[in-house]
């Protein structure tokens, strides 16, 4: 039973790794998003006078 609950207690230290990795992840997939937003919203006021 002790091996059990450190089984599970090393697979949760992981997990909350994993989670922290992956929502510094996410942001960085956030923030290009909305700069290739604002990079085409910007390219297509440039190219409507034109």
């Amino acid at each position: 039973m002790a091996s059990r609950n450190n089984l599970v207690n090393n697979l949760w230290q992981k997990v909350q790794q994993d989670s922290a990795s992956w929502g510094s992840l996410v942001l960085w997939v956030f923030a290009l998003v909305i700069l290739l937003m604002i990079m085409t919203m910007y390219a297509n006021t440039i190219e409507i006078p034109t």
